[in-house]
């Protein structure tokens, strides 16, 4: 009896994350953050030093203490509420694009060995993310040739096919305002890829999506006009302006009255140039013909996944 209640009314304690992620603000770095241009200046016109020079850092306490020196009771308190606020949440978009930069693939790496080391679980991690610039750059981590006897996800399996939906819902979550990029792909090691942006489509007078002339154009752009194309149409089906194709089961959503006889219809990065010829071909067939809709989804996915 005397054990057991012991037991029940021991302090418990508190539940700590096996990974710590973020980082501990304090006003001084706070402070650095917001006055970092007058720091550098600051530092360059005592010593010489500019960023990125060898003897540049050892300079940083010094201009960094006059700084703090300098700041009156206001601003100092000021410093320390936004360091509760920065440490207790979140930093401004500002500085998490400058953690996602340095510290990122760090992070997935750790993460991609906890995992392993604790659970025997393999990861592949995808993300994304805005740059200081506002663009959106996605990332592919793939750590598991590196844990165990392994081998690499990216290296073995085409993982490519997956990317490209990846991307268009990354886009939609982040918004037109990101200045989004259809790929900046980052992956392991820093590698950086911008491509075009997505194809945009002009409407009609009811806001239905307007093919265009295909002649002369190349096969990525044409996959890219059948990604709109379908993309558009499905949000004006569903109602949804952010609502993600199903190119898994597209076959499933559409009537094949609407589709060119031998001709596949799959997620466009997966098309053969053929196939994206003769479907884009067909579509403008109809809708030059003015005679009914140039392509309708017959259903849409609900948010419990069902048509």
């Amino acid at each position: 009896m005397y054990k057991t209640w012991l037991f029940n009314n021991k302090k418990k304690k508190e539940r700590k994350d096996m990974i710590k992620y973020g980082r501990k603000w304090t006003p001084r770095m706070v402070v650095y953050q917001q006055k970092r241009e007058e720091v550098l200046k600051r530092i360059e016109d005592e010593s010489g030093a500019k960023p990125g020079d060898p003897g540049m850092f050892k300079h940083y306490q010094a201009a960094m203490k006059s700084v703090m020196a300098e700041l009156d009771d206001d601003e100092l308190e000021k410093a320390k509420e936004t360091t509760e606020e920065w440490s207790n949440n979140c930093p401004p978009p500002e500085i998490q694009a400058q953690v996602a930069c340095k510290k990122g693939p760090a992070y997935m790496e750790q993460f991609s060995s906890e995992m392993w080391r604790q659970c025997g679980m393999r990861v592949f991690v995808m993300s994304a993310w805005k740059n200081e610039k506002g663009e959106v750059l996605f990332g592919m981590h793939d750590d598991n040739e590196a844990l165990g006897d392994g081998d690499s996800f990216m290296k073995m399996k085409d993982w490519e096919d997956i990317e490209p939906v990846w991307q268009e819902y990354a886009q939609e979550q982040f918004g037109e305002c990101a200045r989004a990029w259809d790929g900046g792909r980052q992956g392991k090691g820093g590698r950086k890829r911008i491509r075009k942006p997505a194809f945009e489509l002009d409407t009609d007078k009811d806001g239905m999506p307007l093919l265009p002339d295909i002649t002369n154009t190349k096969l990525e752009e044409k996959k890219a006009i059948v990604r709109a194309f379908l993309t558009s149409h499905y949000r004006i089906c569903s109602g949804k302006d952010k609502a993600v194709v199903p190119w898994s089961a597209i076959d499933d959503f559409v009537a094949r009255k609407y589709l060119p006889a031998d001709a596949d219809l799959k997620e466009p990065s997966k098309l053969q140039n053929w196939d994206t010829t003769a479907l884009l071909n067909f579509w403008y067939a109809r809708q030059e013909k003015d005679e009914g809709p140039t392509f309708l989804f017959k259903a849409w996915k609900n948010k419990d996944g069902d048509m």
